[in-house]
């Protein structure tokens, strides 16, 4: 069963796992909370984002109710027929500022999603490729040890192999999260852009 709280950079921080029990697999602990450090700064960046966005559909609120006090105000002092124009102009410019705010929403949503299938992917990549490099290396390990081969001995070029395998695997997961990153950041400030001053 899945948890469908909101995962937010102090859940990350706060998440601890059970250590292996000694001489089973395992990844580096160093390593997993890295990893998961890199994951909080993006969830911190999402949450700064996201609350901008709020804070702007808020001003936008705000300035379309002020707007519209002093034209009632002004009305009332000319007549006291409010003028539709004005009226069907101040009511789209509030759905299009919520479609901004629903948009933004939903393309985090989506982005999250994408982020979570993405990273659980990579990790059964890393795993899967982690333990192929660590069976190569065992078995590179017997054919060169020959009758000085001991299991202890076998089991190191296993978990060097595994940490050299891991640590390719977070070098190019590192990229990859710059890269998101980046198209983040310009998708932003693209939505920034086009909404009305």
């Amino acid at each position: 069963m899945t948890d469908e709280r909101r995962i937010d950079a102090a859940t990350v921080n706060a998440a601890r796992f059970e250590l292996t029990p000694l001489g089973r697999r395992g990844y580096q602990p160093e390593e997993v909370h890295e990893l998961m450090s890199r994951i909080a700064g993006e969830l911190e960046r999402r949450d700064a984002t996201e609350a901008a966005l709020r804070s702007e559909s808020e001003r936008f609120r705000l300035a379309l109710r002020e707007w519209q006090s002093r034209q009632s105000q002004r009305q009332n002092t000319m007549t006291n027929k409010p003028d539709t124009n004005a009226v069907l102009l101040l009511s789209q410019a509030q759905e299009q500022a919520e479609g901004y705010v629903a948009q933004a929403q939903d393309y985090c949503r989506r982005l999250i999603g994408q982020a979570r299938g993405q990273a659980q992917q990579v990790l059964e990549q890393a795993r899967r490729q982690a333990e192929e490099q660590a069976e190569r290396a065992a078995a590179e390990y017997r054919e060169q040890a020959g009758a000085l081969h001991s299991a202890q001995a076998e089991e190191q070029a296993r978990r060097l192999a595994r940490v050299q395998s891991f640590l390719g695997a977070v070098t190019a997961a590192e990229e990859q999260l710059r890269e998101a990153r980046e198209n983040l950041a310009a998708e932003v400030e693209h939505l920034v852009q086009e909404a009305p001053s």
